[in-house]
């Protein structure tokens, strides 16, 4: 029986958003499961400190405005997702909700019964708002990626289109990468395509560049056999997807860009940090969130 908890994508409108939301209904598709679009519309008047306002307060007229443009939106979104989809498509239920309160909890507590967060931006360097007035997406690609309770897919603008190229994953022989990795595999089946494990790492512990480059070959051979027999469980659960292995000593930031030119998206786990769950997210997440050549999934480590 497949999973159906939808697929969630935050819309504003924007191109960004409109490529988020073809991938997101594309992704329901494959994934045989309900597409959820909603669109968050905090408000507090006049820089009240206070909560965000609750419900349809369309007495307002400052707030109905905002939940009537709010309703377009995701009108809109939904006519998009159906049209990503296509008649000959499979029949996937498209819903469309307006969330009052700001999007970044609001969010939050949505991904608690999803499969799947989607989330658009802009293109690398533009910056504008997102989902709610006053948020930003990098405010909310900060607060909502490493504390979502599912996984996050990030788009950008510039990602909008089908993409047939292989599933790309960043593996670093912790157990946050078992997330990563079943994610990884899952995607690559759903499309038919292979998967590219990569592990990366810069040893700075060495005095001279000399000495590095005669331990170099060693330490690479070393790591490709740990990342072998990491990766054995695995292809034996997911046969039917080709795997291949790419080890690199080398900045692992770089290495995931490079083998992610082309792909169909790009996988890398979040670690979850002391009593708070969810407060950090890695660097390299970071940084491939910001410049990935592709579609960026953000994987939580499964909870123990």
């Amino acid at each position: 029986m497949t999973d159906q908890r939808p697929v969630l994508v935050g819309v504003d409108g924007a191109n960004s958003g409109r490529a988020a939301v073809r991938w997101a209904a594309r992704e329901a598709a494959l994934r045989s499961c309900p597409l959820r679009v909603v669109h968050a519309i905090g408000w507090r008047p006049d820089g009240d400190p206070g909560p965000a306002r609750e419900g349809p307060a369309v007495e307002d007229d400052v707030f109905a405005e905002l939940a009537r443009v709010a309703h377009t939106v995701v009108d809109a979104a939904v006519a998009e997702a159906a049209d990503a989809i296509g008649s000959s498509g499979p029949d996937v239920p498209i819903s469309g909700a307006v969330l009052s309160r700001y999007a970044i909890p609001r969010l939050q507590t949505e991904s608690e019964s999803a499969q799947l967060l989607v989330l658009g931006t802009r293109a690398r360097g533009a910056v504008g708002p997102v989902l709610s007035g006053p948020v930003h997406f990098g405010s909310v690609v900060r607060s909502v990626v490493p504390r979502s309770a599912c996984p996050v897919v990030v788009v950008r603008e510039e990602h909008g289109g089908l993409r047939h190229g292989s599933v790309v994953v960043g593996v670093d022989h912790r157990s946050t990468s078992d997330a990563a990795l079943r994610f990884a595999l899952e995607e690559a089946r759903a499309r038919g395509v292979g998967l590219v494990a990569v592990h990366a790492w810069r040893d700075a512990g060495f005095g001279s560049e000399r000495l590095l480059a005669d331990y170099a070959p060693t330490m690479v051979a070393a790591q490709r056999r740990c990342l072998t027999d990491e990766l054995m469980a695995w292809r034996e659960k997911y046969p039917d997807v080709d795997v291949q292995e790419v080890v690199r000593m080398h900045p692992p930031v770089g290495t995931l860009l490079d083998a992610a030119v082309g792909a169909a998206l790009l996988v890398v786990g979040s670690r979850r940090r002391g009593p708070v769950r969810g407060m950090v997210l890695g660097s390299v997440g970071q940084a491939v969130l910001h410049r990935g050549p592709c579609p960026v999934a953000v994987v939580p480590p499964v909870e123990r």
